[in-house]
């Protein structure tokens, strides 16, 4: 993914040197935003190794990283990594050695412990324009359009270009328009078409709620009654909170019955 926008980021990159980057750098920002991307641009500017943390910091690993010898910047995907193992990082970012580094890389600045964020220095991203996100769409992309006003990060729109639009759109009608008169055991199953271990046969939950929040805020525009409303109401208490459930399936589930009740409340 090329580096498109993000003038400010850029900047700062363009300046750095192994004696003014900062031991520890926290970057949030959407999913699909350029957090990996922004850690392999310092790492090749800075001749840095880039190793990825798991979410198992041992006391072995610990000591493997007080050890290293080598210039080298680990990446912790803090949404993966629960506060318990961020706090065993705590020590390793107080007294760091000087070629020991460390990106904490987030959807939320809500995820990162604030004693571990207070010893970060924070990175943002700008928000990405229509002009700067066309650039990563496909010329044979079927669906430009559609994909340009569903995406906001240059990773939502490569996503988007590998999903199949037209059936996620169909089932998003579906469920926008039929949820009212299904079971709940019905509404249920719509999460079977959904891949929240990134099952390639299945639908990619991102692209699913770009899409249904984009169209029940259409829907909201053209018709304001209290059931479009109320569904629009849940799914933006969801988005808002979605970076922060443990178990991605068990909370779309609980998105789906809130639809459900939504949907028929008259």
């Amino acid at each position: 993914m090329q580096f498109v926008g993000q003038k400010k980021l850029t900047g700062k990159i363009n300046k750095l040197t192994l004696d003014n980057f900062p031991q520890a750098i926290f970057l949030h920002g959407r999913r699909g935003c350029g957090k990996h991307y922004v850690c392999n641009l310092i790492a090749e500017k800075l001749g840095l190794t880039l190793k990825e943390l798991d979410t198992k910091i041992t006391d072995d690993l610990a000591l493997q990283i007080t050890e290293e010898v080598q210039p080298t910047l680990y990446i912790v995907d803090v949404n993966q990594c629960p506060p318990k193992l961020q706090g065993s990082l705590l020590k390793l970012i107080e007294e760091p050695k000087p070629v020991t580094f460390f990106a904490f890389l987030s959807t939320s600045p809500q995820l990162l412990l604030p004693t571990v964020a207070n010893r970060c220095q924070v990175w943002k991203f700008e928000k990405y324009t229509k002009e700067e996100l066309q650039q990563f769409v496909s010329n044979h992309a079927a669906s430009q359009d559609q994909i340009l006003e569903l995406a906001t990060t240059p990773g939502q729109v490569q996503e988007l270009q590998q999903q199949p639009l037209a059936e996620i759109m169909q089932l998003v009608d579906n469920i926008i328009d039929k949820i009212a008169t299904a079971s709940p055991s019905n509404t249920l199953h719509i999460a079977d078409r959904v891949g929240f271990k990134n099952e390639k046969e299945k639908l990619d939950p991102e692209a699913l709620i770009l899409v249904l929040k984009n169209k029940l805020l259409k829907r909201v525009q053209s018709d304001p009654s209290p059931v479009y409303i109320n569904m629009y109401k849940q799914l933006l208490d969801y988005s808002a909170k979605r970076d922060l459930y443990i178990v991605q399936q068990r909370a779309f589930d609980n998105l789906l019955i809130r639809l459900w009740e939504a949907a028929r409340v008259s």
